[in-house]
């Protein structure tokens, strides 16, 4: 479909949006004025670029913050709406440049492509906020709009990614569930250049079409899937440590996209998660295989 490949998807862009968000903290108890300025960054490019912007409040025990929805109306369905969510709020000491600066320019690249053509079911681009402390605005959001979500795309740390031999770690637990992805990873060198797309057993027609997509307009970057057990309760640090396990745990289909965090990201939840070690063309690629998923779901991919 021609609206993929010549989707302009803008790396100088990308880097201007992380460079805002990731200029400080962004966590209510270590810096409030930047997660509120970021707050209003996120809305008003989703506002500018027509969407109708709306904020969800969420709360743990005293703590409080804000989703950020972008809503695109769809032209054949309103009432089945496909979410593509990002965190925005940050670990207390880290400016979060992958960690999820990332996935929000991915919002707001989507925002300025998909608002811009007809798409026949709503999608819903949404920054969540206190993903850190415990996946909280995506368990408000699934949990008040249960009925409504049909599925769920999650970008988290999307944008780290090198060709370094043994920049990649694979950790032994794994090994013995996973043993034909390690054996493929480990003949290739064990680099950290690929995009991993998992999910649980309800979400596999997303994440084979995620990884089909990826194949046909993103060749050039590598994708490793897989289906986890159990809703990921076996490895619940790895594999459900993010927003699409919100998700899950209401039913509605989801997958994770990111690129394996601490096991290949030295920065990962710390001070060093700056904006210059990431890959910005490697990102591009994720946002454009992104792309090609949502318009498929929607059923706007017609080849």
């Amino acid at each position: 479909m021609d609206i993929i490949r010549k989707a302009e998807i803008d790396s100088n862009r990308i880097k201007e949006h992380i460079g805002f968000l990731s200029a400080g903290v962004r966590q209510s108890r270590a810096n409030l004025k930047h997660l509120d300025s970021s707050m209003e960054f996120i809305i008003g490019k989703f506002k500018a670029e027509g969407l109708d912007v709306s904020t969800q409040p969420v709360s743990k025990g005293k703590i409080k913050g804000n989703n950020i929805i972008g809503k695109i109306r769809g032209t054949a369905s309103t009432d089945s709406i496909l979410v593509v969510c990002a965190h925005y709020d940050t670990v207390w000491m880290s400016p979060g440049a992958d960690d999820n600066a990332s996935g929000v320019a991915a919002l707001i690249e989507l925002a300025g492509i998909l608002s811009k053509i007809p798409i026949k079911k709503t999608v819903w681009l949404v920054a969540t906020d206190m993903e850190e402390d415990g996946m909280v605005g995506s368990r408000f959001l699934a949990v008040e709009n249960k009925d409504k979500i049909a599925a769920a795309i999650n970008l988290d740390m999307i944008g780290y990614a090198t060709e370094t031999p043994g920049s990649q770690q694979f950790p032994r637990q794994l090994k013995e569930n996973y043993a034909a992805i390690h054996d493929r990873l480990q003949a290739e060198g064990m680099k950290a250049n690929f995009i991993l797309n998992f999910s649980n057993a309800n979400s596999a027609a997303l994440r084979n079409a995620f990884d089909s997509l990826s194949r046909q307009y993103v060749p050039g970057m590598k994708t490793v899937t897989l289906e986890v057990t159990d809703d990921g309760k076996q490895f619940p640090w790895l594999f459900r440590a993010s927003d699409h396990v919100s998700f899950w745990d209401q039913g509605i289909p989801a997958i994770s996209v990111g690129d394996t965090a601490g096991l290949r990201n030295g920065g990962y939840h710390s001070r060093k998660d700056h904006m210059t070690a990431l890959n910005y063309e490697f990102l591009t690629g994720v946002i454009r295989a992104t792309l090609a998923t949502v318009l498929a779901h929607s059923g706007d991919l017609t080849n």
